[in-house]
């Protein structure tokens, strides 16, 4: 039977303690009832608080520490796999070596610094950490490193995922890799891969500073310069708008006018050597200069000396429009009348088009006959013919060795 040792047991007086008698004693002395549960009971415990401890390396003294030093260590040093916290648990910042869980439902709380395998939350808020695979309901994180998961509702400060499934939520500013978010507000940050099924929505932005622009160059992309307006800037500068109207300004601000939808303020520029076009409806050329044409004969061209040489043409797509004027004498050529020289080689279709003669001097004709003109088919000459007044017989208008005459029109090409 354990014997009750404490300060009331009693000795006969005068009487002898043997060793044997001592031995009995204390190897009966039950220390539980008299040193733990006869004592009062301590409400609170404070840190400072001393416990005794059985130390395995000393197994013949007992020793002390404190409560703090008792959870310090304990919890610094090992892993709790069934440990059952039914209060709401709040986590500093850990340092070292703990595990806390590789699987854990947290419905409520704070966590700093959080560093987790597989965490299922559904109203936890993060300050900072990584998650690499979590399922979340309503989450508030300024600083997480999330890799996979799905959140359906998030309010970030800074987070990076590289492929999280954003539901809902604002997050100020996001570096993610692959992210799909069906109602997240994202303020700021990067996303190289984005699939969203809602609205994506940024400011309106100014010239000088757009609200969608490329990664290092904010001076330059789109920007809403006013309701249903559209507009981009390069340099920091308005290039293009595209008002509410769907009128289109390069350089301009469009306006509605005779029904156009396309304005430029400089004009319309196309290459020096024609990018032909089979389509009939496209514009594929515009080009306007001047060319030095020459009198010459078709049995002998000759040559001749010019007081006035003066020709100009301007060609829009496949037609070519011209004016000649020329005053020539001493002319060496025989046979017909040609002016020479066209600025672009006329079509093969054999349709002969026609010139108009605005004026002629000194150029030996039959009486009451009127000279006619036309280009010839895939040449550059122009051929000179009179025909009679009553329309009868045309006759090829002989070379002359001066003479003056203007000649203007069109002709394909």
């Amino acid at each position: 039977m354990a014997i009750k040792f404490n300060r009331s047991q009693t000795f006969a007086t005068g009487g002898t303690v043997t060793s044997a008698a001592l031995h009995n004693l204390t190897d009966g002395t039950d220390i539980y009832p008299a040193l733990i549960t006869d004592q009062s009971n301590l409400a609170t415990i404070s840190t400072a608080d001393k416990l005794l401890i059985a130390d395995t390396d000393d197994t013949i003294n007992a020793k002390s520490t404190t409560v703090q030093n008792l959870f310090d260590q304990a919890f610094s040093g090992g892993t709790y796999t069934a440990l059952n916290l039914t209060g709401a648990l709040t986590f500093g910042t850990a340092t070292g070596n703990r595990t806390v869980s590789t699987s854990a439902t947290i419905t409520t709380g704070t966590i700093p610094n959080l560093t987790a395998g597989t965490t299922t939350s559904t109203a936890a808020t993060i300050t900072t950490g990584t998650i690499p695979t979590g399922t979340f309901g309503t989450t508030t994180s300024t600083a997480a490193t999330i890799t996979t998961g799905t959140i359906p509702t998030l309010t970030a400060g800074t987070t990076t995922s590289t492929a999280a499934t954003i539901t809902a939520g604002t997050i100020p500013t996001l570096t993610a890799g692959t992210t799909t978010s069906t109602a997240a507000t994202i303020t700021t940050g990067t996303i190289p891969t984005l699939v969203a099924t809602t609205l994506i929505t940024s400011g309106t932005g100014t010239a000088a500073a757009p609200a969608i622009v490329p990664t290092g160059d904010t001076n330059t992309g789109i920007f809403f310069p006013a309701a249903d307006t559209a507009a981009i800037a390069t340099q920091g500068t308005e290039a293009v708008r595209i008002d509410s109207s769907g009128n289109v300004g390069i350089g301009v601000s469009p306006s509605s006018r005779n029904n156009t939808r396309l304005q430029i303020v400089d004009g319309i520029g196309f290459p020096a050597t024609q990018v032909a076009s089979s389509d009939a409806n496209t514009l594929d050329d515009y080009e306007e200069g001047t060319f030095s044409p020459t009198v010459i004969g078709t049995t002998t061209a000759g040559t001749a000396a010019y007081s006035v040489q003066n020709a100009r043409y301007t060609k829009i797509g496949r037609q070519v429009f011209v004016e000649i004027w020329l005053n020539w004498n001493s002319g060496t050529g025989t046979g017909n009348l040609v002016i020479s020289g066209l600025p672009f080689t006329s079509s093969g279709a054999d349709t002969l088009p026609a010139l108009s003669i605005g004026y002629y001097s000194n150029v030996a004709l039959t009486v009451d006959r009127t000279p006619i003109a036309y280009v010839a088919t895939s040449s550059v000459d122009v051929y000179f013919y009179t025909i009679e007044p009553s329309g009868g017989a045309v006759a090829p208008l002989a070379y002359d060795a001066a003479g003056t005459i203007a000649v203007g029109g069109a002709y394909s090409v």
